[in-house]
């Protein structure tokens, strides 16, 4: 097992409006939906008009485009996938992720990354504000003073329609380290009390023995521990649509449908082992809507993809002699009700 990157913090991508028209032209800059923008380093290599669904042969959705780069690599994925629910039976063939990958040519390496323009930011509006810590344009802090007045701090943001068949609305992305978990004071006085008071008024007559079979008998009533615990993480940033994390842990929605680490296939292009990049959020469904963008051909009733989650796993040798490269891709399907 191949693994020589260090496990990185976990990044947030959050949609807060559309692109302007620098965003839209710049290769470097994240979203989601829209048209891909390819570097012209990567133009002769790949070519987007030619993803298509290995099942219904229709072009693909562009889901994401993410700068990720690495110590001294510049690095772009492309997510795609067919807006076909019909398709989603068979997501190793209605689903792609692509790697475009150089090293940091010379005239870029002074450049600042975004982790250390966001730290210089933080430090300012620290310094500007008095040390209170504000996040802005994520639901993960207090809005800052110089946001829009006239957009209520619940408003959710609008992307860019779609201008040509087969893409989704385009947001630019708010990116961000995701915040620690947030642990509330508890009074141990009132919740020693409250517990003297449950024990006062239960019935002496009930054993645990007695709970634990009415637990057994409807497994309904059992815990989903694995979608409580996804819950809970999505809770630090509920409009959050992509976790980067390079090397890091997924966040699955459910036990079904997981992937199992050691079955994961190696790199195409070196045969090294893989580890996680990205994964996909069930929000961008909420924030892009597939289902109100179908191309012709769908038949009646096919309400376009779904997911749980997907989750996008790299080489982790990076294939420093390959431009473009596949990477593989792992569709969580959605819980079942």
């Amino acid at each position: 097992f191949f693994s020589p990157l260090r496990t990185m913090a976990m990044w947030l991508g959050e949609p807060y409006g559309p692109p302007d028209a620098e965003q839209l032209a710049d290769p470097y800059e994240s979203q989601v939906g829209g048209l891909a923008k390819l570097p012209e380093w990567a133009a002769g290599d790949f070519n987007p008009k030619r993803v298509s669904c290995g099942v219904c042969g229709y072009p693909m959705y562009l889901l994401l485009q993410a700068y990720c780069p690495y110590d001294d690599l510049e690095r772009i994925f492309l997510v795609y996938a067919c807006n076909t629910g019909a398709c989603m039976a068979q997501p190793t063939k209605s689903w792609q992720a692509w790697r475009l990958q150089r090293p940091v040519p010379e005239e870029r390496k002074d450049e600042k990354t975004d982790e250390e323009e966001q730290e210089e930011e933080e430090e300012e509006e620290d310094a500007a504000k008095g040390g209170e810590m504000v996040v802005k344009g994520t639901a993960c802090g207090p809005a800052s003073a110089d946001d829009d007045e006239d957009e209520s701090p619940g408003a959710l943001p609008v992307g860019l329609p779609p201008s040509t068949p087969f893409t989704l609305p385009c947001f630019a992305l708010d990116l961000f380290e995701e915040p620690a978990k947030e642990v509330p004071m508890v009074d141990l006085a009132a919740e020693m009390r409250k517990m003297e008071e449950i024990n006062a008024n239960t019935d002496p007559g009930i054993k645990v023995d007695d709970l634990e079979d009415v637990h057994r008998e409807i497994p309904q009533f059992q815990e989903d521990h694995v979608f409580n615990s996804f819950q809970n993480r999505l809770q630090r940033c509920p409009r959050q649509v992509v976790r980067w994390g390079i090397n890091g842990k997924p966040l699955f929605i459910s036990e079904e449908g997981r992937p199992s680490t050691p079955r994961l296939p190696p790199c195409d292009v070196c045969g090294c082992n893989r580890v996680m990049e990205l994964q996909l959020m069930p929000t961008l469904v909420f924030f892009c809507k597939p289902y109100e963008h179908l191309h012709e051909g769908v038949l009646k009733g096919d309400e376009g993809l779904d997911f749980g989650t997907v989750t996008v796993y790299s080489c982790a040798a990076m294939c420093r002699g390959a431009t473009v490269s596949p990477e593989y891709i792992h569709v969580q399907p959605p819980p079942k009700e």
